[in-house]
């Protein structure tokens, strides 16, 4: 099986995007070296899962979307790839790399209990955006709200067939924007508060959100 991959070209606040589809060990462990290698000046990636219920059981995880902040992003077909590299294992667990969206945590424990993988530096947005007085709390709200920009979340690509042989384009554009809206909320909102520097943040990781 193939990887796919596109490059989307949109106006501000999103810009370019380049999106990587990774299905195999070898892909998946050159995407992560790429990750690092963007991560080098702002130590910030994009970070959401998906996956599907069926007859009321959620199934284990489909989609990682690891997005960085020059605009690049990788759709990992977890599903698809039959050895995790150690590259992807050490990366999710690197708490100097933040990774950024909203309930992060719920993903991070599911992507434990499916694949054993442990996954460190989690940042709830929503944690931010309760502390600097936005009045929304999901990541399509907090984007109109922060961001003026409208995603889509139609539910039937929400409930779509992330296991399929080949994701759509619809699909992977949908994927790889809820990971890279994280980071432009992440930066966007770190303004904000002042803190220009990811590294002054280390005091959101790992902090579990609780909604009043």
């Amino acid at each position: 099986m193939g990887d796919q991959g596109m490059i989307l070209n949109r106006g501000a606040p999103l810009g370019k995007l380049e999106i990587r589809v990774v299905s195999t060990t070898e892909s998946c462990r050159q995407i992560v070296n790429k990750l690092y290698q963007d991560c080098q000046d702002c130590n910030v990636l994009g970070f959401d899962c998906e996956w599907v219920t069926h007859q009321g059981q959620p199934q284990p995880v489909s989609i990682l979307q690891l997005a960085s902040p020059h605009g690049f992003c990788a759709v990992i077909r977890l599903s698809k790839i039959n050895n995790l590299p150690l590259e992807l294992r050490k990366l999710l667990m690197d708490r100097s790399i933040f990774k950024v969206g909203v309930a992060t945590s719920t993903d991070a424990a599911k992507l434990n209990r499916d694949y054993g993988l442990e996954v460190k530096g989690c940042c709830d947005l929503r944690l931010l955006a309760e502390r600097i007085g936005l009045t929304q709390r999901s990541l399509a709200g907090l984007a109109e709200e922060t961001l003026n920009i409208t995603m889509d979340k139609d539910w039937r690509l929400r409930s779509s067939d992330w296991y399929a042989a080949s994701l759509s384009q619809e699909q992977i554009m949908y994927a790889a924007d809820d990971a890279y809206v994280g980071v432009l909320l992440f930066k966007e909102m770190a303004r904000r508060l002042g803190q220009h520097d990811a590294k002054e943040m280390t005091d959101w990781l790992d902090k579990p959100y609780a909604s009043n």
